[in-house]
């Protein structure tokens, strides 16, 4: 086969690059990892580091698992939204128009405990945002080529480092579908949903993803799908992603979990001894206890996303982001 060579314009000003078909040339990447999942350093400004596979797959060519946005449970065969976990029925109103009513979990869940990666993963990883992945399209060029058999798109750095995204189709009601030539990636954060009326429903049925799209000359770029859909997640971890006075870990592999429910702390281990500490993303601690058992009562305070500490002997063993509701 003739050699074929590529200048990768990189342009900082435009969201999504075009793609090339590159067979046999892509950069080999250098990947680094955490808690035992491998990330590449791109050289994004941010400093976001993005994970080398999918969540459920074990190389990098695999599709993994296919989740509905919020849930921490995989679909295995389809999507819909009598089978979303946090559907509520259909809302009829004859003024607006009906809707989809959906239990609201937040309109940012990177790494609460309705993030699958933050939950399976943990020691800081989770599902990107929309601003992480605006951020990998603008930074770096999308490239159309094949790992191991499989079609998909390379995302390239500036610094020649780069991640594959297979493309393993969409889950719908119908099963998977345009495995080969499309891909849809969840981020963690919730879009507006606007009826045609012009009014914005309370809870948005709608979430931000990154799609890739084969047959189109932009293959990579975001949109926004029904949070019932079935998509992939590619885990990011974040050297940013650190709230002042909040210690880093200094024990443990975030074996010991927190969630929380109707304003019940509960904690994963029966036997944890120690103290909880509750802070805003001001830094600002909010709430703090002594804790022996499964979990405390917190006290009255704003619904929000809030990062809780436990901690044994001076020592922090968890630290992670929680929704109050």
């Amino acid at each position: 086969m003739k050699k074929t060579t590529v200048l990768l314009v990189f342009l900082s000003s435009v969201l999504c690059c075009p793609a090339d078909t590159l067979p046999d040339a892509a950069p080999v990447s250098s990947a680094a990892s955490v808690a035992g999942h491998e990330y590449v350093n791109l050289g994004l400004p941010s400093g976001t580091l993005w994970a080398t596979c999918n969540v459920g797959a074990s190389s990098c060519s695999e599709t993994g698992h296919f989740y509905s946005w919020g849930e921490i449970q995989p679909k295995a065969n389809t999507c819909c939204w009598e089978n979303y976990a946090f559907w509520l029925g259909y809302h009829e109103d004859d003024t607006c128009g009906g809707w989809q009513d959906v239990e609201s979990i937040g309109e940012d869940i990177c790494g609460t405990e309705y993030d699958v990666v933050a939950r399976e993963w943990g020691q800081g990883w989770r599902t990107p945002t929309e601003e992480e992945c605006r951020e990998l399209l603008r930074y770096c060029v999308s490239l159309q080529t094949e790992e191991n058999g499989v079609p998909g798109i390379r995302i390239v750095g500036r610094n020649e480092q780069s991640i594959f995204l297979p493309a393993g189709g969409v889950m719908s009601d119908t099963g998977i579908y345009e495995s080969g030539t499309m891909g849809a990636y969840w981020t963690g954060v919730e879009k507006p949903t606007i009826l045609y009326t012009g009014i914005t429903i309370p809870t948005s049925i709608y979430a931000a993803y990154m799609g890739l799209d084969l047959r189109n000359m932009i293959s990579c770029q975001l949109s926004d799908a029904p949070k019932c859909d079935g998509k992939n997640i590619r885990p990011v971890i974040s050297r940013k992603d650190m709230v002042a006075g909040i210690a880093p870990l200094t024990v443990g592999q975030n074996d010991v979990r927190v969630y929380c429910e109707n304003r019940h702390l509960h904690i994963t281990d029966n036997a944890f001894c120690g103290r909880v500490s509750l802070f805003n993303y001001a830094g600002s601690m909010v709430f703090a206890a002594e804790v022996s058992g499964n979990g405390c009562e917190l006290p009255p305070m704003d619904e929000g996303v809030y990062i809780v500490t436990l901690s044994k002997e001076g020592k922090t063993v968890n630290a992670q982001k929680i929704t109050v509701k």
